[in-house]
């Protein structure tokens, strides 16, 4: 939801978390 009006935030957070970690954080979101 948020990451949708921060795509530069998203792009940062998926190189720092790695991508399982933010897909875990995705889910969690929703």
């Amino acid at each position: 939801m948020w990451k949708s009006y921060l795509p530069q935030v998203d792009a940062v957070l998926r190189v720092a978390l790695g991508s399982e970690a933010w897909q875990a954080m995705v889910e969690a979101e929703r």
